[in-house]
C-alpha cells in the first residue's frame, strides 16, 4: 500500500477502500469509487478524487504479484483485506502504520523513536 499511495497520490482512505474491480491491469488503470475511513465505507472526498488514477507499469506489475498472492482476488474483494476479518473488510489504517509503516520509518532512519517520543529526520 506503501507503494500505491506513493506511486499514485492516494490517499491512504482511497486505497483502502480499493476493491480489484476499480484496478483496470488492460487500461492501466484505477478509480477511486469509495474510500474506508473510521470502519466505513465513504465517498471520495472531492470530484477530482474520483478521475481515474494512471497505473505506472512497474507499480502494476507490483498490484498484480499482490493480486495472485492473496488469497481475497475476486472483483469484489478489498485490496488490502483485512486478514483477522477474513476479508470481509480493509485493513485498519491505524494498524498499517503501527505494524508496517513506523517500523520501516525507523530502519531506514527516518524516523527516530527514544522513550515513547518520536521524532523526524529533516534532511
Amino acid at each position: 500500500m506503501t507503494l500505491l499511495a506513493a506511486g499514485t497520490g492516494l490517499r491512504i482512505s482511497e486505497c483502502l477502500g480499493l476493491q480489484w474491480q476499480d484496478v483496470n491491469f488492460t487500461h492501466a488503470m484505477i478509480h477511486v469509487r469509495r474510500t474506508w475511513t473510521c470502519g466505513q465505507v465513504g465517498l471520495p472526498k472531492s470530484k477530482a478524487s474520483k478521475a481515474p488514477v494512471p497505473l505506472q507499469p512497474l507499480l502494476a506489475q507490483f498490484m498484480l504479484f499482490w493480486k495472485q498472492k492473496t488469497p481475497y482476488p475476486q472483483p469484489g474483494d478489498w485490496v488490502f483485506p483485512s486478514f483477522r476479518l477474513e476479508g470481509k473488510q480493509p485493513r485498519v489504517a491505524n494498524m498499517l502504520v503501527e505494524d508496517h509503516l513506523r517500523p520501516a520509518a525507523v530502519k531506514a532512519g527516518i524516523l527516530f523513536v527514544a522513550q515513547g517520543h518520536q521524532r523526524t529526520l529533516d534532511r
